[in-house]
């Protein structure tokens, strides 16, 4: 086979170009913009251009160059698709609306990944017809039958979206309408239906938006004891959890919330033996959300009545908690010791949920033993997979303002 390599899965994955089995070409175009990464502000993404420069030179033998796409005058990104077009080749590349745009254009595409970008969901993008009918998507609905081509995990997610039904969402981007969510169990597809989550705090609170809807479903279903929220900043993973987790205890479902908030500290500040006052006043900043949702107040009182527990992950160990929610925030800042640790305390009727973005990791040791992504395993145990679920959430729903730091992150990371 003939594969096209982007420059985004040269920057994340250069060990691509070690493929001995196919034909690799990468245009002139791409390399001049991995060279220009190589001064980058953002030291991570200096580092990737220059790694990738290492191993094109070690490969050269099994790489093809194409130089006259400078010729043409048109963006990089239209150069690929054009040669994709022209060698009749697969174009592998990790940018969504590039990949939107091949399969528009007739063009197969691939994407490239590793064990550690499993986020619980999956996209396929159909074509509906003028009555919004698509025959693969209609027997998906009537059979259950995952799709050819597709290949999914026990409890992951799958969001279908139509390519002729565009439109601009409320964050001013395109995106394209949502025509099915479903879970795959048992290599079964199932509709999702959208949930809500209702407490005294906040009354009722429906899914934002469709990866929102995949996690309100994954925390309904009591099945699943261990749940990763994953996501950048203001996009809902704290809120979701706390709400919920408020829900249980008052419905009687469970006897208290276990808060474990990560003493591990973003890098340059103190930890908490360092800070003066008692515990409470001490991590006060770390169950933010929690105390966003119910006030300070009513957090002494849950701690008063025994409804809520507040325990750092410095004082986990030996401890074991029964009809309970675990909550454990910054879980990027966990190692895979801390990982199997936590999942260790929860004995009967106990369910633990993660909320963490494993590229928000404030130091080298979590970036290297990185808990999340040991926990990301789950998925392949044919037993464990059954408890397990994981939804990256994608869009910022906290406010206008703050999706101006969604907008200076995507700066830094060079998308």
């Amino acid at each position: 086979m003939i594969f096209i390599i982007d420059s985004n899965v040269l920057l994340d994955y250069p060990q691509v170009v070690e493929d001995k089995n196919n034909q690799l070409i990468i245009a002139t175009s791409v390399l001049k913009e991995l060279d220009g990464l190589k001064k980058h502000v953002n030291n991570d993404i200096a580092f990737n251009a220059r790694r990738a420069a290492v191993y094109i030179s070690r490969n050269l033998e099994k790489i093809n160059f194409t130089a006259d796409c400078e010729k043409w005058g048109i963006p990089v990104d239209d150069q690929l698709l054009r040669i994709a077009k022209e060698s009749g080749g697969t174009l592998v590349t990790n940018d969504v609306y590039l990949k939107v745009r091949a399969t528009i254009a007739g063009i197969e595409t691939k994407g490239y990944s590793n064990k550690d970008d499993y986020i619980g969901v999956e996209y396929w993008y159909i074509k509906t017809d003028g009555d919004l009918y698509n025959e693969d998507l209609e027997k998906v609905f009537e059979t259950g039958e995952i799709p050819e081509g597709l290949d999914l995990y026990e409890n992951q997610y799958l969001i279908v979206k139509d390519l002729n039904n565009p439109y601009i969402d409320k964050h001013g981007e395109q995106d394209y309408t949502v025509m099915g969510e479903f879970i795959c169990k048992d290599n079964k597809l199932i509709s999702v239906r959208e949930k809500k989550i209702c407490n005294q705090w906040i009354n009722c609170i429906v899914p934002r938006n469709t990866e929102q809807t995949c996690l309100f479903d994954a925390l309904a279903n009591k099945e699943n004891t261990i749940i990763y929220a994953g996501g950048g900043f203001g996009r809902g993973k704290s809120f979701i959890l706390n709400n919920y987790a408020i829900q249980e205890l008052e419905k009687g479902h469970i006897k208290k919330i276990v808060y474990v908030p990560n003493n591990a500290f973003t890098e340059n500040t103190m930890d908490l033996g360092a800070l003066p006052g008692e515990l409470l006043a001490k991590i006060e900043g770390q169950i933010g959300p929690l105390i966003d949702l119910v006030g300070i107040d009513q957090v002494q009182s849950m701690l008063a009545i025994d409804q809520l527990e507040i325990v750092p992950m410095g004082f986990i160990r030996g401890r074991s908690f029964t009809d309970s929610i675990v909550i454990v925030n910054e879980s990027q800042n966990l190692t895979e010791d801390h990982i199997k640790l936590l999942i260790a305390r929860c004995g009967d009727g106990t369910r633990i949920f993660f909320d963490g973005d494993i590229k928000q990791s404030d130091s080298q040791l979590f970036r290297n033993k990185n808990g999340l992504k040991l926990l990301l395993n789950l998925r392949k145990s044919p037993i464990y997979s059954k408890m397990f679920a994981t939804v990256k959430l994608v869009k910022t729903e906290r406010s206008k303002t703050a999706q101006a730091a969604q907008f200076l992150d995507s700066i830094i990371s060079g998308i």
